[in-house]
């Protein structure tokens, strides 16, 4: 099946050597048929290699980060449409067909869909599947995104993420100094702010390679916060970084509240600060015992450092000189 509007796809990748091939054949069998795949490699295994093996473009480019890499992408792309997803993600069949219908809504600049867990086996990737505060957005139906309703919506990201050249020329390259989260917020503040609404298709799927150790999701997360300072600073009257201000005001403020509860022995107001805890340990203890692995129990403590790494990390964002 072909689309009447043209379709580049385009993929930032950095050492996917273990992901690409599975994503390429992905894209290659989608029911809706993309007039070109861009791969923007700045890799140092033998992803490159592995991507030559296929009818697709390959441009080699130095690391300067994902958003260098749409950048160039969209530069030397053709489409219509301008489709991302990144080289750690596999497509369903019907992916481009459902991003494509999207497109036939009224106003809509930008379409995104939801991402699943491509790793289930493994313990940490896991845990993208079963947090309570999900890694990704997943979307039980179809949503969209006004300028209006920005700060309280759950936002596409890059790894599955479209956008119509025309708008694209209008709204600008990704913020490269963006470096490892958030650019796709800041772009998509610009659209909704330019008067444009973006799709969350419920039937748009890609899976994605969770990072697979703690040490690696800890420092994604800093790198998360640290680009939502980012976006903090730049837009210090935008509805959502009110929202961040928010929690950073409430999960800081537990903070020192629960160390002056201990040292005053204020034993009630530690029973209210860590309810929250409580909880959320109950609701990993119930999925341990379902799912029959033990393990699972601690994703409360990993849910719990994640959160403080994310806000310690956008506290450094808003001071930072990126």
């Amino acid at each position: 099946m072909k689309s009447s509007k043209t379709i580049s796809i385009i993929i930032p990748s950095k050492n996917n050597a273990d992901t690409i091939r599975e994503l390429l054949i992905s894209l290659l069998n989608q029911t809706v048929k993309p007039n070109e795949i861009i791969v923007v490699d700045s890799s140092t295994d033998n992803t490159s290699e592995i991507v030559r093996e296929y009818p697709v473009t390959l441009i080699i480019s130095p690391a300067k980060g994902a958003n260098h890499a749409r950048n160039v992408g969209v530069k030397n792309s053709t489409g219509d449409i301008l489709v991302f997803i990144d080289g750690d993600c596999k497509a369903g069949k019907d992916w481009l067909k459902y991003i494509i219908q999207g497109f036939r809504k009224v106003n809509i600049a930008c379409v995104g869909g939801s991402v699943k867990t491509l790793n289930l086996n493994n313990i940490i990737g896991l845990y993208g599947e079963l947090s309570i505060f999900k890694l990704m957005p997943i979307y039980g139906n179809d949503a969209i995104i006004t300028k209006e309703n920005f700060s309280r919506s759950k936002k596409p990201v890059s790894a599955n993420m479209a956008i119509t050249r025309d708008v694209f020329a209008e709204i600008g390259d990704f913020d490269e100094k963006y470096i490892g989260g958030y650019e796709e917020f800041d772009y998509e503040q610009r659209i909704t702010e330019s008067g444009h609404n973006i799709l969350c298709s419920s039937k748009a799927i890609v899976e994605h390679k969770h990072r697979e150790t703690f040490k690696l999701l800890v420092k994604q997360y800093y790198k998360y916060g640290v680009g939502s300072g980012r976006f903090c600073r730049k837009y210090p009257f935008a509805s959502f970084t009110m929202w961040h201000n928010m929690n950073e005001l409430i999960l800081f403020g537990a903070l020192i509240a629960g160390i002056l509860s201990i040292k005053l022995n204020i034993i009630f107001l530690l029973i209210i600060l860590i309810l929250p805890i409580i909880f959320m340990f109950l609701y990993y203890f119930i999925s341990s015992l379902r799912m029959k692995n033990p393990f699972i129990i601690s994703y409360f403590m990993v849910d719990i450092i994640r959160i403080y790494t994310f806000y310690t990390g956008q506290l450094v964002g808003r001071i930072k000189k990126l």
